[in-house]
């Protein structure tokens, strides 16, 4: 129903100050949720959190008008092709239609039954969509209000919607992972569109209707074509979720904002990343392209708009653009690769063990700017031992050069290089560049390659590699630009084959890349590799006033200038180096994996390769268990109690939080699982197992499928093994050396087995024992597939047949894929002659809808188990790090089944533990925290009614931690609200927590302590 309304509010301000023409900045009192653009491409409208819409002026930046009316966060926002009114859908379930010229509201679009997250106008400018939580999409008349229309066949939420130039066809983005196209006229849906990993958060249509494109939870944009509902290009770059989409009008290029803080120019012709554009100092929350194409506009969580001159003539003077190189190190251990590091970078020898972890740092390469684009590289030195190649596989996307480094005394110097190859080919297969291979023979003082020159030669050709180099660190060949009185030569092949061209132009201020760079500096330095924000921000400041501060367009390096004061900002030439823009400089470094920001605490770890050592010694201590079931107590990791030899150990207190980091990033990378052993929790790595599967009645003989992939195969394994058995779709389920085994739900054993064909290529067969139900098969060999597609390369699939007369297996598989790339119906028996059809019942119903939903329901179920248990460690790392800063003691236990997730022990003023505590329980606010409609409070549900009488019958008060949707944790005392309340048998907590932060834990320790 449509309500009419009257309501405006008009004011101004000006331009903030230090805005310049290509970098104008608006500023919002609160987080911007929603932008566009108004046809005459001098004004844009912007929604907020705060419930306002807001019309701004681009050239003057001059704030309109304001438009109130809405009770929530303003997630949506577009414009009618007249200019005249505004569309804005918002957190309290209402679309509204404002008047842009008056700011009247004069239409209340009321009919959903949860949030609307997109809006969109037909181009006659008289009907509008809009897509909710409700899972629907709706079509209004935006003269009368009525409801003319509502589309029904997500699954979940409906985040983003986009209409065609034609008006007949609707696009929508949902959580279901889908983007789907609807007829407009008979509500029909067309087409789904499947691909991502994840959520779908955006969509837009290119002008001609013909393609599409989507920005996911999965860290990608998608391109689509709307006709054949192919997928035509993924472009990966964004660091984490891509929350916001546009496109240009002439359909070449399309924008993208992101969580990562920053907003991306892409070609959708070649999907190549034109630009990175870094300035917004927190989640970029929506983009919008201006008419003419040559601006594109962005909002974020940091409470600005942001407008970005897209034409290369109207770039502002303080405008700094660069290039980034990765190149990375690659080998077997002891091969010499950590010596030619030190050569490239500090061209000196030293003697080195085998290196633990990695090593990163810039190197300087005989590389000059181009066309005004600075160019930087980054030297990665990857430890070759085994234990390392899953937390390897993390960091080797991006690459430019690959330089692969071989003994030249080894029998076969090539071993495990094509697991090297193959590993970095699925780390990159995003990246629209191939990386250049260098094959180098380390350490040729001890002698030159065993094989022959046409050996070398031919390999270099199978494998890909652009040159040969023999090099010694100890003597310099090859590999000392002392010795070669100039660049060395290795310097100089690496230089040669980056390819620049095909690598991002980065654009930022000079200002915040001079923040990047002591930022850099700071954690070059020796002392703390774990530092809190604060601290990392004191000596940035401190740094940069030493060196005259961040210098204006022009200026030289250590100019003096005159210093203001105050906290939390120094004044240098009238910029402000504020925390916001060190935040900015630590996120856009996160982003290149330079610098790691723990996600509790307030944390910087300023050197990653630490995380990856004592990721590698657990790895280790999980491949000793005795049993070989590949596990380790997470209380022995967790407390250090584990073998730590070759790490370079940090303090007791930071090594406590990083190792709660690195149990998070294991859990969240799928690499482990977490699970409640007899006496204690256990991280168990399915990739460490040694223990051999025991003889079955199967499986060779009842094998469903064979898929043949490259990659890194240890981590395909891992990843599978965990997601599957996360997934809750099966009853017991049993790890071996290189094979799991799963009960379905309907009884019946189901199992994948992994082999090694040849260096980096495996074999996956999937295998059931007669019984299993058909359609749990389909279901468990479409995981898999899918799986092998996200996490591999070159994956082939292989149906196996046998013959319903005499059980034959059919061996020959060249005449199967003939007969159904021709769509034969059936092949020959090899032993008695009768046909064998491949078209069976597992065929019928491989790839349908149903079994696709299935897939995608056990899929979602494993990523939230895995997420709620990296959210655990998050919120037991926030509680170490706080309480440890406040000089308090937080202890975790294990009673979670009584609501108990630890205790905070205080102290006495002289720092003896007073034996007087509370406790504490630990819970992501995702899935118990909601907004309850009728008194506007925000309320937890207590899912477990034995936890409510557990909390009050502690000694000592319960204070319930939540982590919310923002990111903030906050902490309320429950003990007195449970006593207080009416209803008793309630299980609602209207929650009104604190920030759980120093201040809060000392408050609390002086009621308690006094």
């Amino acid at each position: 129903m449509a309500q009419r309304k009257r309501k405006s509010n008009r004011d101004a301000s000006g331009l903030p100050p230090g805005a310049k023409p290509g970098r104008t900045v608006l500023k919002h009192p609160d987080p911007v949720t929603s932008v566009a653009c108004l046809p005459d491409g001098r004004r844009v409208i912007s929604g907020s959190s705060d419930g306002t819409v807001r019309v701004w002026d681009l050239e003057s930046g001059e704030l309109l008008l304001t438009l109130e009316g809405h009770g929530g966060t303003v997630w949506a926002v577009a414009v009618t092709p007249d200019g005249r009114r505004a569309i804005s859908g918002s957190e309290d379930g209402t679309v509204e239609v404002w008047d842009l010229d008056s700011g009247e509201l004069l239409l209340t679009l009321e009919g959903h039954g949860g949030p609307v997250r997109g809006v969109a106008v037909t181009p006659d400018g008289r009907r509008a969509i809009s897509g909710s939580d409700d899972r629907t999409v709706k079509l209004w008349d935006l003269q009368s209000g009525e409801l003319l229309l509502t589309l029904e066949g997500h699954e979940v939420w409906v985040t983003a919607v986009a209409v065609t130039r034609d008006a007949r066809r609707a696009i929508s983005g949902s959580w279901d992972r889908t983007v789907r196209l609807w007829d407009l006229q008979s509500g029909e849906l067309l087409l789904t569109l499947e691909g991502h990993g994840g959520p779908v958060y955006a969509v837009a249509v290119t002008a001609d209707g013909r393609r599409a494109i989507s920005g996911s939870d999965d860290g990608t944009v998608k391109l689509w074509d709307l006709e054949s509902g192919q997928l035509l290009l993924t472009l990966e770059g964004h660091g984490r979720y891509v929350l916001a989409v546009a496109v240009t009008p002439d359909g070449r290029r399309a924008i993208s904002g992101s969580w990562d803080d920053t907003v991306k120019v892409w070609d959708l012709e070649s999907g190549e990343l034109l630009l990175t554009l870094e300035g917004h100092g927190d989640t970029v929350w929506a983009v919008a392209v201006s008419p003419g194409g040559r601006r594109a506009i962005s909002g974020s969580n940091d409470s600005t708009v942001r407008v970005w001159e897209l034409d290369p003539e109207a770039i502002s003077p303080d405008t700094i653009r660069y290039k980034n190189a990765k190149v990375v190190l690659l080998g077997e251990t002891g091969v010499g690769k950590t010596g030619l590091m030190y050569r490239l970078t500090e061209d000196r020898y030293e003697k080195t063990d085998a290196t633990h972890g990695m090593n990163v740092s810039r190197v300087e390469l005989p590389v000059a700017a181009e066309g005004g684009v600075e160019r930087e590289v980054w030297l990665w030195d990857l430890a070759g031992q085994p234990d390392y190649r899953l937390i390897h596989q993390l960091f080797l996307d991006e690459t430019g050069v690959a330089v692969v480094v071989v003994n030249p005394q080894a029998d076969d110097p090539f071993g495990g290089v094509g697991d090297w190859l193959k590993g970095l080919e699925t780390a990159v297969r995003g990246v629209k560049h191939d990386p250049a291979r260098l094959l180098v023979a380390g350490r040729v003082d001890v002698g030159t390659m065993k094989v022959s020159e046409r050996a070398i030669e031919r390999f270099m050709a199978e494998h890909g590699f652009a040159h040969y180099l023999p090099t010694s660190a100890k003597t310099g060949e090859g590999c000392s630009d002392e010795v070669a009185e100039g660049p060395c030569e290795l310097k100089q092949l690496v230089a040669e084959h980056i390819p620049w061209d095909d690598l991002p132009e980065i654009w930022t201020d000079e200002i915040l890349r001079e923040l990047k760079n002591a930022v850099v500096e700071r954690a070059s330095r020796p002392g703390a590799r774990l530092v809190r924000f604060s601290e990392l921000y004191d000596d940035v400041v401190k740094a940069l006033s030493r060196e005259g501060g961040p210098r204006q367009s022009g200026q030289a390096r250590g100019t003096a200038t005159a210093a203001g004061s105050g906290d939390p900002a120094l004044q240098r030439h009238g910029a402000e180096i504020s925390q916001a823009e060190v935040r900015t400089a630590v996120r856009l470094l996160h982003n290149q994996n330079i610098v790691t920001p723990f996600e509790f605490g307030d944390l910087i770890l300023l050197q990653p390769a630490v995380l990856n050592d004592y990721a590698g010694a657990v790895i280790r201590a999980a491949r000793e268990h005795e049993e070989g079931i590949g596990s380790v107590s997470e209380e022995e990791v967790v407390e250090a109690r584990i073998d730590l030899t070759g790490v370079d150990r940090l303090p007791q207190a930071d090594e406590a939080l990083l190792l709660r980091a690195m149990v998070q990033t294991l859990l969240d990378r799928s690499l482990c699982l977490r699970e409640l052993g007899a006496e204690d929790v256990q991280l168990v790595f399915p990739s460490q197992f040694r223990r051999d599967r025991p003889p079955r009645e199967f499986p060779e003989t009842e094998t469903i499928v064979t898929y043949t992939f490259g990659g890194e195969l240890m981590t395909v394994f891992a990843t599978l093994v965990v997601r599957l058995w996360k997934s809750q779709g099966f009853d017991n389920k049993e790890i071996y050396q290189n094979a799991a085994e799963f009960e379905t739900l309907t009884g019946g054993r189901i199992a994948f087995f992994q082999e090694k064909i040849e260096d980096g290529m495996g074999r996956i067969s999937v295998y059931a024992e007669p019984g299993v139900d058909v359609n749990e098969q389909c279901v468990f060999i479409e995981y898999v597939h899918h799986h092998l597609h996200s996490h591999a390369v070159d994956v082939t699939r292989d149906r196996r047949y046998r013959c319903g007369e005499c059980k034959w297996q059919v061996a020959d598989m060249e005449a199967v894929r003939a007969q159904l790339e021709s769509a034969g119906a059936f092949v020959f028996c090899a032993k008695c002659g009768k046909r064998v059809p491949l078209i069976d019942e597992i065929e019928r119903r491989y790839g349908t809808d149903a079994v696709a939903a299935a897939v995608r329901a056990l899929a979602a179920r494993a990523t939230q188990e895995l997420s709620t248990q990296a959210m655990e460690q998050i919120l037991i790392g926030h509680m170490m790090a706080i309480c440890g800063e406040a000089d308090q003691i937080y202890r975790p236990v294990l009673m979670a089944d009584n609501g108990i997730d630890g205790e905070i022990e205080f102290r006495y003023d002289d720092g003896r533990a007073s034996g007087k505590r509370v406790y504490v329980q630990l819970k992501h606010g995702e899935s118990h925290l909601r907004h309850r409609k009728r008194d506007d409070k925000t309320v937890f549900d207590v899912k477990n009614p034995r936890h409510l009488e557990y909390w009050q019958a502690q000694p000592g008060d319960v204070y319930l931690v939540v982590r919310t949707s923002d990111e903030e944790v906050r902490w309320m005392n429950v003990t007195p609200y449970l006593e207080g309340r009416p209803d008793k048998e309630s299980r609602q907590i209207v929650f009104e927590g604190e920030r759980l932060d120093v201040q809060a834990v000392r408050r609390v320790r002086d009621e308690v302590v006094g």
